[in-house]
């Protein structure tokens, strides 16, 4: 269990680090990221958390995203993606 927690704990950092870079790209770049599209998902994992990168931009959790056209949770399930298309 405890080995779950600093793995959890190490992700979320490199998530951090990974999103600070990419705003920092952005600017470098003369580019700004757009705080409404920034979003990440953790599979598997039933805590969220919000993710403060530099400056005011805030990553956020999400249940689900949409990958290429086909919508998945954090479980890795493609139910509402298959009642979507059956629609």
């Amino acid at each position: 269990m405890q080995s779950q927690l600093l793995a959890k704990q190490f992700l979320v950092l490199k998530l951090k680090a990974s999103g600070s870079e990419m705003v920092t790209w952005f600017k470098e770049n003369f580019m700004q990221a757009n705080p409404n599209k920034l979003q990440y998902i953790l599979f598997g994992a039933s805590d969220e958390y919000h993710l403060q990168l530099t400056g005011d931009i805030v990553l956020n959790a999400v249940e689900s995203v949409k990958f290429l056209g086909v919508d998945i949770d954090k479980e890795l399930n493609i139910g509402a993606h298959i009642g979507r298309i059956c629609k």
